[in-house]
């Protein structure tokens, strides 16, 4: 005999019918965990875009004098780049320094890679000690009629890091709002079918 009997004089329950189900938390703690999921990822594909656009070269611009020395407000701590036309770039033979606000002077050095913005390529780069006005001097080779500019570099390293970072960051919350979506689905129908 598997059955246990019930104690002397206690109720019987009638034939077939059914013990009370209990009600755990399961199917909220899964539509909880997948609407985190779902937080976590759209952080992380934010997160993952801001460091790719925070790793590009600025397309911001600004003329350099070759004849005399530019001033300019600098940021601190900035990698800075000195663009010439792609076209003539290979020719630029261009030499640059820039004096700080303290008095430090700092003289721009071949790019550890190369960047090109707006059709210009970068041809040299420094980087800035301080915040403040900088004193920039260009000299150019006496055959070279193009301009330089100027504008905030981006090292090559960094700029290839920020795509595989974006990427990463995309395809992690593309599976992330996956899951978060079946967890939720898997709750839910789990909620209905206790129901």
């Amino acid at each position: 005999m598997s059955e246990s009997m019930p104690p002397y004089g206690a109720p019987v329950p009638p034939m077939g019918a059914q013990r009370p189900v209990k009600r755990g938390p399961g199917p909220m703690i899964l539509i909880v965990a997948g609407i985190i999921v779902a937080v976590v990822a759209s952080v992380v594909m934010a997160l993952g875009l801001t460091n790719f656009l925070s790793a590009m070269p600025s397309t911001d611009l600004t003329r350099l004098s070759t004849t005399e020395s530019t001033q300019m407000k600098l940021k601190a701590s900035t990698l800075y780049a000195i663009y010439a036309p792609r076209s003539r770039s290979a020719q630029a033979d261009a030499e640059c320094t820039a004096v700080s606000p303290g008095g430090l002077e700092i003289v721009a050095s071949d790019p550890s890679g190369s960047m090109t913005v707006n059709g210009r390529a970068q041809i040299l780069e420094f980087t800035s000690q301080e915040a403040g006005r900088y004193t920039i001097t260009c000299t150019v080779a006496s055959s070279y009629k193009s301009t330089l500019e100027i504008g905030e570099g981006s090292q090559l390293s960094g700029f290839v890091g920020g795509i595989f970072g974006f990427v990463g960051g995309i395809l992690f919350g593309i599976f992330g709002w996956i899951a978060a979506v079946l967890m939720v689905i898997g709750g839910l129908v789990w909620k209905a079918v206790r129901a």
